[in-house]
């Protein structure tokens, strides 16, 4: 497994925060955070396939958990809308399909 997941949740923060820009200050707050916790969830699933604890076919359904509560997040933050919301975290899953899925060797997001 050969993800820097401190640099992984910087690059998911961003993203989020760059559809988020213009909603205001507490807006980049939840970017970063929920970034974290993206990052956290795909180290924590990738772990657990690792260990054995889950099979690959099951990780997707975890990691969409992680994408659901990180949804809900921001959906309620004031004044950012159901449609930036959605747009910030398809944002990480465009960022997520691509390396992360080489890196680890299974996908997370179907």
């Amino acid at each position: 497994m050969d993800v820097d997941f401190g640099r992984l949740a910087g690059q998911i923060s961003d993203r989020i925060a760059s559809v988020l820009t213009g909603y205001g200050k507490s807006a980049g707050g939840f970017a970063r955070t929920e970034g974290e916790k993206i990052a956290l969830a795909i180290r924590q699933i990738a772990e657990m396939v690792r260990d054995g604890e889950i099979l690959p076919e099951e990780a997707p359904l975890y990691f969409d958990i992680q994408l659901q509560h990180s949804r809900a997040v921001l959906r309620t933050v004031e004044g950012i809308g159901l449609v930036a919301a959605e747009q910030a975290i398809n944002g990480t899953i465009d960022l997520i399909r691509g390396a992360v899925t080489t890196a680890l060797g299974f996908p997370l997001v179907r």
